[in-house]
């Protein structure tokens, strides 16, 4: 679920919890009537703007996932990681002796 996501890219983030709370009613409370946490300016615009978005609490102002995934900054970060992987690919191919065939008997 979106609101998930939002805490998760947070978690990511800050390296802390969104919402931390002794028990369940609290936990509870906090989620729907505490301040919304804020992911620092450290942070690209975008990726805070994004944070924001995820952690609305009506959950038909959030975006879709369709939508998130298309988002210019989502985009770019999978092209880098994408490239990163081939790049990975490519030099363990490449240090591989010529007789080592991956996936042959």
């Amino acid at each position: 679920d979106i609101w998930a996501l939002g805490c998760v890219l947070f978690e990511l983030a800050v390296l802390r919890v969104p919402f931390e709370a002794s028990n369940m009613d609290q936990l509870v409370e906090k989620i729907t009537q505490g301040p919304v946490p804020q992911v620092p300016f450290s942070y690209s615009s975008d990726l805070r703007l994004l944070s924001k978005e995820l952690f609305s609490r009506d959950h038909r102002k959030r975006p879709l996932a369709s939508d998130i995934i298309r988002r210019p900054v989502i985009q770019k970060e999978i092209s880098r990681m994408l490239q990163q992987a081939q790049d990975t690919e490519s030099e363990s191919t490449s240090s591989r002796p010529d007789n080592e065939h991956p996936g042959e008997l």
